[in-house]
């Protein structure tokens, strides 16, 4: 019967300590995940910013007829809207982070 008692106390201990491996993994991983989110953050604002500077200076020429600067102008709208996504993104994903 004790060692019964034992070999339950022993295999209670080691999945205590499993656990608290397991918990630390956690921790690891959302620190990781949060310094990547902040790192893709500072790069899609500071792109977002350049990209929307290049923006202003088209749409500042006011010869809209030419194609190849409406192509221009057009393209940069595309990825001025699609960095502005990504920046939102990043956003909401830190937030998530923050409410676990």
């Amino acid at each position: 019967m004790n060692r019964y008692i034992l070999l339950l106390l022993a295999v209670l201990c080691l999945a205590a300590c499993g656990n608290k491996r397991e918990e630390q993994k956690r921790q690891l991983r959302h620190e990781v995940r949060r310094q990547f989110y902040d790192r893709e953050l500072v790069k899609a604002t500071a792109q977002h910013a350049y990209t929307d500077s290049l923006l202003k200076l088209a749409e500042a020429d006011t010869d809209t007829f030419n194609v190849d600067k409406r192509i221009r102008l057009d393209s940069l709208k595309h990825a001025a809207d699609v960095q502005s996504a990504k920046v939102r993104y990043i956003q909401r994903k830190q937030q998530e982070l923050k409410e676990e």
